[in-house]
């Protein structure tokens, strides 16, 4: 296991968000096979980009209306 890989590996295993450390509801995988976590606020921000680029997107946890 590489470095990079052991690095992916501890972010796959924390729950926050990359940017702002809130709770994590979407995960977001790289060309480089790196994996992004994103709050919705975050996700929101950066999609018009993840969607051009056809990253994949997915949702962490069931997403529960108010």
């Amino acid at each position: 296991m590489t470095i990079a890989n052991m690095a992916d590996t501890v972010r796959l295993q924390r729950k926050g968000c990359d940017r702002c450390g809130a709770g994590a509801l979407w995960d977001v995988e790289l060309p480089s096979g790196r994996h992004l976590r994103f709050c919705g606020h975050h996700l929101n921000e950066h999609m018009p980009r993840f969607e051009n680029d056809g990253y994949p997107i997915v949702a962490l946890q069931s997403q529960r209306s108010v």
